[in-house]
Parts: C-alpha cells; structure tokens; sequence
C-alpha cells in the first residue's frame, strides 16, 4: 500500500513539472518569425566552447554516474571532482556576466544556467542516493553542500540576467545593402524588410570585441527558460524547512528510526540503508584500519553455545519514521524528474544557438577521450588485480626495509659467535666457573655436580 501511494505521488509531481515546463508550446503572440521572443536579429557573442553541447553532455553523464554508480569509489570521486570543478568555475563566470542590458547578447548565460540549474537541482539527489557521499565524512558532504548552494547562487544569477536581457532587447540598426561594402562587422539580411542588420565590433568582459555576429532570434521567453528551476529548487528549499523544524520540534526526543534509500536499491541493485543518528557506525571499515585491543572475554558455559542463536526481531518502525521516508522519497524523485525534464528542455532551446566550436574540432572531443581513457585505465587496473593479485609483493617502506636488515644482521652475528666458540671448544675446571677476560658474561659456562654437564649461565 505504501509503495502505490509513493508511485501515485511521484507520478503527480512528475506531471506537474512537465505542465510547468509545457508553457514553452503555448501562446504563440510576442513571437517572432523565426519563433523566438522580441525582435528578429540580434547581435550576439556566440557561445563559448566549454558551454557547448558536448560538454554538458559530459557534465550530465558525469553527475548520473556519480549518483547511481558505487562499485569504484575512487572513479565516482572523480567524476564527481571533475563535475564540481565545471559547474564551479561556470557558476563565478555567471557572476561576471551579470549585467543590464547591452546591444550585443553574451549567449555564454545561457549554457551557464543549463549547467548551474541542472547541478543545483541534482545536488539533493547525489547527497541523500549516492551511497559513496551517504557513507562520507562531514567534511566532504559539507564541500558538496557548499558546492551545491554555489550553484543555487550561480543559477539565480544568470535566470536574473536572463530575465534582464529578455526585457531590454535592442534591435541592430538595419543599413542599406549599398552601405554594406563600408561597414566593418556583421550583416544577416532583414526577412521583411529591403535592409541589412549591423552588427559591430563592441568590447566585453572575457571577449574579442570582433566577436560580435548578427544572429536571427530564436531565443524563448524568459519565463519559459526558467520554468523548471525556480519552482524546484522553491519546492526543495520548503520541504527542507519543513523538515528541519519537524526534526528540532516533534521527532527532537524520539528515537526513530528513519532508513534512506539509495539510488542503486531504486534501480534494482542492492540495497543499502543508513539511519539518521548512527550514519557513522554504518560505515564499512578498511582491512588497514587500526583496530583496538580488548581484553580476552572468558570461555561460555557449557550451557552456552558458539552457534549463533536465533535471529533477533526486527524493530518496528513507527508511522513517522515510515511517513518521513516516503516523502523524502518522494522529494528526492521530484528532483531527479526535475533534473531531466529541465535538461532536456535547456537542449532544446539552445539546439539553434551559435557557438565558437563545432563538435568535430578537438576543443570539444578531447574531455570525452579523457574521460574514456580514465575508465580504460580503471578496467585495465581491475583485471590486473584478478589476473596478478595472487603474486603480488607489498614492497616495505625505506624504514622498514633498515628495520629487517638490521635484525638480519644481529642473527648473522649470533650466528657466527656460535660457531667460534664451538670451535674453541672451551672446557672448564670441574666445579669451577670459568674465569676470562675476554669472555662474555653470558657465554661463561659451568660444571653442574648434579648432572655433570655443561651449561650455559644464563644470568
């Protein structure tokens, strides 16, 4: 029953996410020929190559690996880096661009908020599904967190500017075609009219001033860009409030016990759980770890058994803790739907944007070969393992390697006073020890009455 209240929900939210995102379809007026909201042509700066098609791709595959693989911490850790690296330095570069309205449109802001709205709406997700971040210290969950608000920041920022330049589009100075010849800079002919759009040089901040191209405009409404990330990341910042206050008042002296799911369990792999008071003891402890010494606990009874005894039941978890889990469940699905819907709508509106590069130049294909390479590397490193793990030296560190060869050395040198003094063959006087200055304290012998036999003294 749980379970089909949990579908029926998140097929709700879901439906509602992609009504908000319909408006995109909907009232054609405002538009312009080419089907972009305000004038016809625009001047532009085209967009840079990291924001490219290609590379958001690679972000977005990054960050989906990230949260539902779990097998090869280290490779999650960095794909997760090198994903978090990106959106970072994107979400300060969407700060620089923050500025009113100018005559020539940086379309930089535009690949910017698909990647700091994506990032933004998939950080709850990676911190409450991957069971790498689950099972981390709260120092690396911290820099995600930190890392996520820089992108909340960063998004809300660039929707700003968005909105700003959608409000103040200037139309380009359309100029005869007999002037055409004099003017320095970029021309797209008029569709309704016997002219041609001007475009000049005009100098930005991290751009060539001869940038600037006459572009027809396809961009959409303001509104419609951010359709998706406002009302999710409202929805989260709610449920998060409403959460935190239910924890500090109603569940503050109750003990329940709450289990999160992981995104690997949702997709049909193993399940793994962690409670919300005792994340820590969960962890699974590395066979180097230094482990305590405890005082050896005394034998059973006969009564008692070695054999483990039945199993013990479970504990049964109350209303709220079941209640709790099924609406952050829920929260967490919204967002991930959101995560799509909101990436597959930003492609689709800058399918006709401009760009500096094309996919097929080396800027934009060299990341994915990295990437393929690490993966290869990681394959290669496992097979090695299974196929070589039973040869395997562990090589000393220098100061264990001084360590064993002094104590080889001590045994060679017991060694060969051994053989010295057999080959003295000392024999002493019958009940006398032997008395030399040259011999060692320990190596003096003496004659038992008892036994009359040589000994050792050992004193």
């Amino acid at each position: 029953m749980p379970s089909m209240l949990v579908g029926n929900v998140v097929s709700i939210l879901f439906l509602l996410i992609l009504f908000c995102s319909a408006r995109v379809f909907a009232a054609s007026k405002d538009l312009n020929v080419y089907g972009g909201y305000g004038p016809e042509v625009l001047c532009v700066f085209p967009m840079s190559g990291p924001y490219n098609l290609l590379q958001r791709i690679l972000f977005y595959l990054l960050l989906v690996f990230a949260v539902l693989c779990r097998r090869q911490k280290w490779l999650v850790l960095g794909a997760l880096a090198s994903a978090m690296s990106y959106s970072g330095a994107a979400a300060i570069h969407g700060f620089l661009l923050a500025s009113p309205a100018q005559n020539a449109i940086d379309l930089d802001i535009y690949g910017i908020f698909a990647i700091t709205s994506s990032g933004a709406m998939l950080a709850a997700p990676l911190l409450n599904w991957s069971s790498t971040l689950i099972y981390a210290e709260r120092r690396k969950r911290w820099i995600v967190i930190l890392w996520g608000l820089l992108l909340v920041v960063g998004a809300i920022f660039t929707a700003s500017c968005i909105h700003v330049n959608g409000a103040g589009f200037i139309t380009p100075k359309c100029i005869p075609r007999a002037d055409a010849a004099s003017f320095h800079g970029s021309l797209f002919p008029s569709p309704s009219a016997d002219c041609l759009y001007a475009c000049g040089p005009e100098t930005r901040l991290f751009r060539p001033k001869n940038d600037v191209v006459a572009w027809p405009n396809y961009i959409n409404r303001p509104r419609d860009i951010t359709s998706i990330f406002l009302p999710a990341t409202i929805i989260y910042i709610f449920s998060w409030i409403v959460v935190e206050t239910l924890f500090r008042t109603v569940w503050r002296n109750k003990s329940t016990n709450i289990q999160f799911t992981t995104a690997a369990s949702v997709v049909g792999r193993s399940r793994i759980g962690t409670r919300v008071h005792s994340r820590q003891n969960t962890i699974n402890k590395a066979p180097d770890v230094s482990v305590s010494i405890n005082p050896f606990s005394p034998l059973p009874s006969p009564s008692q058994s070695w054999l483990p005894g039945p199993p013990l039941p479970k504990r049964r978890r109350s209303c709220w803790a079941a209640l709790f889990k099924n609406i952050h469940l829920c929260v967490m699905l919204a967002h991930f739907a959101a995560f799509v819907v909101n990436v597959v709508m930003c492609e689709y509106r800058m399918v006709h944007l401009p760009s500096n590069e094309q996919p097929k130049e080396v800027g934009q294909w060299m990341p994915w070969v990295s990437v393929a390479l690490v993966v290869f590397a990681q394959m290669l490193n496992r097979y090695m393992k299974l196929r070589w793990g039973g040869i395997r030296r562990k090589r000393l560190s220098p100061r264990d390697e001084k360590r064993a060869l002094a104590v080889e050395r001590w045994r060679e040198s017991l060694v060969l006073a051994a053989e010295r003094m057999a080959d003295e063959r000392i024999v002493t006087p019958p009940d006398e020890v032997l008395k030399r200055d040259n011999m060692p304290p320990g190596l003096r012998m003496f004659r038992s009455e008892a036994t009359s036999s040589t000994r050792r003294n050992s004193f």
